[in-house]
This record gives structure tokens, C-alpha cells and sequence, in this order.
């Protein structure tokens, strides 16, 4: 599932929404990913909850709102990311 991409890296996080800027450069610069695809399933998620994403990789994050939020904000960078490049 491409909604787990973005949550490896901060798993183990106390703060993951303070990575998301870093995380959505990572994911912006490899050019095998398919950004689009990654941000449609994260902003599906977000807006028709599936599941509880604290417990994607066989571990269960203490905090679903903050995964949550992480998300978001990577999204948001992601957004920002594109943005730029277009112009």
C-alpha cells in the first residue's frame, strides 16, 4: 500500500509531523516513485478513514491523531514540492 511509504521512516517518531517537510523532500527526489499515486491513497485515507494507520507495519503507534497529522502535513510539502517545480 503506498500509504505505508511515508509512515516507515517515523514509526518510532515522538513527533512525526516535525519530519514531514524532510520526508515529503526524500520522497519528491526519487524519481521511481509515483508521488501521485502515493498522495491520492494518503488523501483518501484522510477524508474516508479505512483503517488504523497506527497499526501498519505490525506495530502500533501510541498516537493515531498524530500520524494523522503527519499525513496531512506531508501532503502539504508534497503539494509545495510540485508547486515549485512547475514554476
Amino acid at each position: 500500500m503506498p500509504i505505508t511509504l511515508p509512515l516507515y521512516n517515523v514509526i518510532f517518531s515522538k513527533d512525526p509531523e516535525a519530519h514531514a517537510k524532510d520526508e515529503a523532500i526524500k520522497f519528491f527526489e526519487l524519481d521511481y516513485l509515483d508521488i501521485k499515486i502515493i498522495k491520492q491513497h494518503i488523501t483518501e485515507e484522510l477524508n474516508v478513514p479505512k483503517q488504523k494507520i497506527s497499526h501498519i507495519h505490525n506495530y502500533e503507534y501510541p498516537n493515531e491523531k498524530r500520524l494523522r497529522a503527519y499525513l496531512r502535513r506531508f501532503l502539504e510539502e508534497l503539494e509545495k514540492l510540485e508547486q515549485g517545480k512547475e514554476t
